[in-house]
């Protein structure tokens, strides 16, 4: 679940250059990038298939987090998902970094402290702000508003704050709104999710967490919507798994914390 990314790091390291990455990934960027954006995201995506999954799998490359920037022997859900956008996004090998760096970082600042952690109140403000994707989600079905006030209180009852290597001044705080599509109404919609989106999978609220999602992937063509993900689910493997199947899976699996909806980017 990507909100225990938790990791120790600071610091800067650059990204993988072209030659490093693996011949198949170089290749499907190469061979799409005259594509539409969506027909790229797939190639590239589908490149990675068969990769480990493995929690937090990349770190800003020293002690005490000393995972690398970047690598491709294994992905998270979220690690996935930012390295094919910065692959598809990418003119060449040093815009790749950038953004990767963009999507991962506040402000550009590869520390730990800078990274958006948290989905609602970092990445994806960030990534809306700057432009790099847009919430389509109302424009599916019949969404229903989420509004959650995320404050110091929130964070000293949260039993998993201590994964994430920072200060209190260092935990985000705020107001985050969501538009969520309901899961009895995204299985009716799943022909209208379009190919190249990011589906995000959404928690009923509840006042001690200050995080909601905790799933997201790519839908993909194929004779039935896809969603293609690292998961660890299954084989634990970046896999494809019908849209339908994931959203069922959403409803009936998660009984501790329900699924109230997905957001789609």
């Amino acid at each position: 679940m990507i909100w225990l990314l938790a990791t120790l790091s600071s610091t800067i390291s650059l990204g993988a250059p072209l030659s490093s990455r693996p011949p198949g990934v170089e290749q499907a960027v190469l061979e799409s990038r005259q594509q539409e954006l969506h027909e790229r995201i797939d190639v590239i995506s589908k490149s990675l298939l068969g990769r480990d999954y493995r929690l937090d799998p990349m770190g800003e490359g020293v002690a005490p987090d000393d995972d690398p920037i970047v690598q491709y022997e294994a992905f998270d859900c979220l690690t996935y998902v930012e390295e094919v956008l910065s692959l598809a996004l990418s003119d060449d090998t040093l815009s790749v970094d950038t953004l990767r760096q963009n999507l991962r970082y506040q402000s550009n600042v590869v520390t730990y402290a800078k990274r958006n952690h948290f989905m609602e109140l970092q990445w994806i403000p960030s990534a809306i702000r700057q432009g790099y994707l847009k919430d389509i989600t109302m424009t599916i079905g019949k969404t229903v508003p989420v509004t959650t006030d995320v404050t110091a209180s929130t964070w000293a009852r949260w039993r998993h704050r201590n994964r994430f290597s920072l200060t209190k001044a260092q935990r985000p705080v705020g107001t985050f709104s969501l538009q969520v599509l309901p899961l009895a109404e995204a299985m009716l919609a799943v022909d209208q999710f379009p190919a190249g989106s990011i589906v995000l999978s959404i928690h009923t609220p509840r006042t001690n967490t200050p995080t909601l999602v905790s799933h997201l992937g790519f839908v993909v063509p194929g004779t039935r919507p896809t969603l293609r993900h690292a998961s660890s689910l299954g084989s634990k493997k970046v896999q494809d798994t019908p849209l339908y199947t994931h959203l069922r899976r959403l409803q009936t699996a998660y009984h501790v914390w329900p699924m109230l909806g997905v957001v789609i980017l």
